[in-house]
């Protein structure tokens, strides 16, 4: 299939828009009469408004309310009670829902999907990517909280309600300036990368699902219906069907319209027209122009190949600093250059009268500084792109492999090399740093857990193993309680815990690392609710710092912080009951709690049949 050029494509684009404003029943017929544009122009309009008035094939996103499905609104779901439908379109409807559970009070958006709209595998791929999303943690992407299926078997996820406004509407509402219109963008594409970075792409950025609270803060919503990008179905693969329901006419890709596997470039592409539409009457430039040209390529390959690469050029833009998807040639680098130092161009045009000569040589010097900076710059993002692949992908495709390990050896070494230059470099971001501090504690796992597969090399894990908490503790110094940093912290000294009580056999470290693991853990529990992963992690570290304290004579301690890991893994698991994870933790929640009384000689009226019943308990944890 021959996909659009970018003309075609924003033209067709600019037609459908038009014709929105014409009932639906005409809307196809004043495309066929618009005479200003091409045959392939009003065919690629004509497509855009099937798809939007397709009522089981196309999915309305954020408030959308033009066609309601057959789904009654359920009194309840789970602990909450469905207080409104907030919208509903071609897949399902969106209600607005209050936890009336009586500990505490909490508003979410519950979406439930219309039964029988999903086959039996694609409601199976449904299940594993709500597990994958309730993991992102960003103060930008909107939570997913819970999930399951009502009893007449319609899925469901229950999510973080956002109280705000599409981010057009907010923008217009407000009258906001060009820089602030690209500024909300940024923040969107932050929440879009760090999805990205989770492997685990959006594929339907839009307006609607860009949400602007009353506090300014962006907000992205409906991953409900992402996948992690290295499990894209196949074309006639029954996740496909659902994958097609993916997409809003318009800032689809052309090659997700055209069928293809989706990746992080269709996200880049609808973050480009996202750009178009916020500032469409702003004007903005050549610059601005350039930045939307380049973001919505036809071709994928020629795209911003990231979201940090987008972000870059759009604050070059609001700084005054050359936009690399501009071009220019050196005089419009060097006229950037003048126009950021005013001072100093004043005094430059003082001395260009008498020394024009100089002239020439100072432009050939900045040009070739320029280039030499363009150079670092480009090696700086190559490095640390190929860190984050050694270290997560290539090594994770090695450990499958039978007799790699010296392979996985080299990798892991020259790994550690790049993570330490990219740290050290000044021009590495907040960000940067956080990659580079969470790959040593990967890095560190990997050479020495023992509770994972690992290169045997312990005597190396925990000086980089400390390393990475250093780091962390710097960027929670300069930054405290950023989400990304107190987990990568919590889940660091989880690790340093592990290494102390199986390695090293050092019961008061252990304990001590545990508890500042569970610390962490809880704190960011308190935001994220009594259902999320990370209320699981907490409890996991918590009943981790019980077990050392029984191997050093501290029995009863020991044993209390046992006991109430089981109430609270049984209280969890009541918000989920269907979740392995807390399932397994469970079961060795139990098991560690029956060894504990063993070793502590407990004398209740019958010590022995209270521990066979933990026992039991266990077994039937792991049978299940």
């Amino acid at each position: 299939m021959t996909l659009p050029s970018d003309d075609d494509e924003r033209a067709a684009l600019d037609l459908f828009q038009r014709a929105l404003d014409a009932p639906s029943t005409d809307r196809l017929r004043f495309i066929d009469e618009a005479r200003d544009v091409s045959p392939a122009v009003r065919a690629r309009a004509a497509a855009l408004a099937a798809a939007d008035s397709a009522s089981d094939d196309a999915l309305l996103t954020g408030g959308a309310v033009a066609r309601l499905v057959d789904i009654t609104a359920p009194d309840r779901v789970g602990s909450y009670k469905v207080v409104r439908l907030i919208g509903a379109g071609g897949m399902g409807a969106v209600f607005l829902g209050r936890r009336d559970a009586g500990d505490f009070d909490q508003i979410v958006a519950i979406k439930v999907i219309r039964k029988g709209l999903l086959s039996d595998a694609v409601v199976e791929r449904f299940e594993r990517e709500r597990t994958i999303l309730a993991s992102l943690t960003h103060p930008g992407v909107a939570r997913l909280y819970d999930g399951g299926a009502l009893p007449d078997g319609s899925p469901f996820m229950i999510m973080e309600f956002v109280d705000g406004s599409p981010v057009t509407t907010y923008a217009d509402a407000n009258s906001l300036t060009l820089a602030a219109r690209v500024a909300l963008v940024v923040k969107a594409a932050e929440a879009i990368g760090y999805a990205h970075r989770n492997l685990v792409v959006h594929r339907d950025v839009t307006p609607a699902n860009v949400l602007v609270t009353r506090d300014g803060e962006v907000k992205v919503i409906d991953f409900g219906i992402a996948r992690p990008y290295e499990d894209e179905p196949d074309a006639d693969d029954a996740g496909a069907r659902f994958d097609s329901l993916s997409h809003t006419p318009g800032f689809a890709a052309p090659e997700r319209l055209a069928g293809a596997r989706a990746t992080t470039l269709v996200d880049i592409f609808s973050l480009g027209r996202l750009l178009e539409a916020l500032t469409r009457r702003q004007g903005g430039g050549r610059e601005l122009r350039a930045i939307i040209a380049k973001a919505t390529r036809a071709d994928p390959a020629d795209r911003y190949q990231s979201t940090d690469d987008f972000i870059q050029d759009l604050q070059a833009l609001t700084l005054g600093e050359p936009v690399d998807a501009y071009g220019g040639g050196v005089f419009y680098r060097f006229g950037k250059f003048v126009r950021r130092q005013r001072v100093l161009a004043g005094a430059a045009a003082l001395a260009f009268l008498s020394l024009t000569g100089g002239l020439a040589a100072t432009t050939a010097l900045y040009q070739r500084a320029e280039e030499q900076r363009r150079a670092a710059d480009t090696r700086f993002s190559e490095v640390r792109a190929l860190a984050s692949f050694m270290l997560f992908e290539l090594y994770d495709d090695l450990e499958k492999v039978t007799g790699a390990t010296a392979s996985r050896e080299k990798i892991a070494s020259k790994a550690r090399t790049y993570l330490d230059s990219l740290y050290k470099d000044e021009r590495a971001s907040r960000a940067v740093r956080l990659e580079a501090a969470v790959g040593d504690k990967r890095l560190a796992d990997i050479l020495g857990n023992p509770t994972i597969a690992n290169l045997g090399r312990r005597d190396e894990f925990e000086p980089l193993l400390t390393r990475a908490i250093a780091r962390l503790d710097e960027l929670d110094a300069a930054s405290p309680d950023d989400p990304a940093v107190l987990r990568a912290l919590a889940d660091a000294h989880f690790s340093r815990a592990i290494f102390e009580y199986i390695v090293k056999d050092s019961m008061v470290d252990a304990h001590e690392a545990a508890k500042q693991s569970a610390a962490l853990y809880g704190r960011l529990a308190e935001d994220a609710g009594p259902a999320s992963d990370e209320r699981r992690l907490y409890i996991r570290a918590s009943m981790l710092s019980g077990p050392p304290l029984i191997w050093d004579e501290k029995k009863a301690e020991g044993v209390a912080i046992l006991r109430q890991a089981r109430k609270d893994i049984i209280a969890y698991r009541a918000e989920r009951p269907d979740d392995l994870k807390a399932l397994r933790l469970h079961g060795s929640t139990l098991t560690e709690l029956a060894r504990a009384l063993e070793r502590a000689d407990e004398t209740p009226e019958d010590p022995d049949a209270e521990i066979l019943e933990i026992w039991d308990e266990a077994v039937s944890a792991r049978r299940e």
